[in-house]
């Protein structure tokens, strides 16, 4: 998609340059500073343009570096995200033992058969609260990134 078609600019209205003159006589000396400021101004202008395209193309190619950059990190944000679903299946496999073992536990028992039960559930819940931390920064960090992906295609696809 090209932002610029030289073939679908509209092109500026004809500029009528009123001489001031009568007859076919030449311009008068203040027209003629006139004409000679604006060409100066044109010319400056043209020039400014071309420090801007200069700059603008410099910028882009920087973009494109920096994108390939970014994509890297987007395919590791991903594999991040594999190796924190990859932490479920563990919890779900400690959840359903620890189950397990407080179905098999009577409602009420003595000090030293609560000591097994008790045992696993400090490690349990030392695992889902690791899980658990992982998981907000995760969500946030992701929040962030897809926030920012959003507002960088609204700015560049925004039209001209």
């Amino acid at each position: 998609m090209h932002f610029l078609d030289p073939d679908q600019t509209q092109s500026l209205p004809e500029r009528r340059v009123n001489h001031g003159v009568a007859g076919n006589g030449p311009p008068s000396t203040t027209i003629r500073q006139a004409m000679q400021a604006d060409h100066a101004a044109w010319q400056a202008s043209l020039a400014r343009w071309r420090d801007d395209a200069a700059r603008w193309q410099a910028e882009h190619d920087s973009m494109r570096a920096r994108l390939a950059a970014l994509q890297r990190t987007v395919l590791e944000h991903g594999e991040s995200l594999t190796a924190h679903e990859s932490a479920f299946p563990p919890i779900d496999r400690a959840l359903v033992e620890f189950g397990g073992l407080l179905a098999a536990t009577p409602a009420t028992m003595p000090p030293e058969a609560a000591d097994p039960a008790a045992t696993r559930h400090q490690e349990v819940a030392i695992e889902v609260r690791h899980v658990e931390e992982t998981h907000g920064r995760m969500a946030k960090h992701h929040d962030e990134v897809m926030s920012r992906m959003r507002d960088l295609e609204r700015a560049a696809s925004a039209p001209l």
